[in-house]
């Protein structure tokens, strides 16, 4: 496969190739005249701003699913699992398995529950007692075509249980 099309493909993987070819090429002779440290940082962005991007997006429909679970009764739940929905999507279209080793899915989690705490708190709500500090969703459930928002709180229900049980003296 020649770079224009990996680059078309996935772009991380070819932001990758290129910056182990241009970091091999800064050590040659008469390679002085180009400021390699900052081509170099340059290219590397190109690859983290993609997966940055899935990355944002995952952890919006997280929130989003976070949202609804918390406040099922707002006016905005069923908006909120419709968004969860929308950025599930745009990011399965984006995503390139060359970033599964970059996205940190209890970073997602963590992110996710930061934003639907921020959301929440002006409306007097907040994140119930039992929602695991640990995502309990892998990278392969987020790319998953049927993984939805509705899978999503079933899945968050399930876990809750326990921490819902135990706390009620059952």
């Amino acid at each position: 496969m020649d770079g224009a099309s990996l680059y078309e493909i996935d772009v991380v993987a070819w932001s990758e190739e290129q910056v182990a070819k241009l970091r091999a090429l800064a050590g040659t002779a008469g390679s002085n005249a180009i400021d390699w440290e900052n081509v170099i940082e340059e290219i590397e962005s190109v690859g983290r701003s993609e997966w940055k991007g899935v990355e944002s997006q995952f952890a919006h429909a997280l929130a989003h699913v976070l949202k609804v679970l918390s406040d099922p009764g707002s006016f905005s739940s069923s908006a909120w699992a419709a968004e969860a929905n929308t950025a599930l999507v745009q990011g399965r279209h984006d995503y390139r398995r060359s970033m599964a080793r970059l996205l940190d899915i209890d970073s997602i989690w963590m992110l996710a529950l930061r934003r639907a705490t921020g959301g929440l708190s002006p409306f007097g709500f907040s994140i119930p007692p039992g929602i695991p500090r640990i995502c309990p969703f892998s990278l392969d459930d987020l790319v998953d075509e049927t993984f939805t928002s509705e899978t999503a709180m079933r899945t968050l229900r399930l876990a809750m249980k326990p921490s819902i049980s135990s706390n009620s003296g059952d």
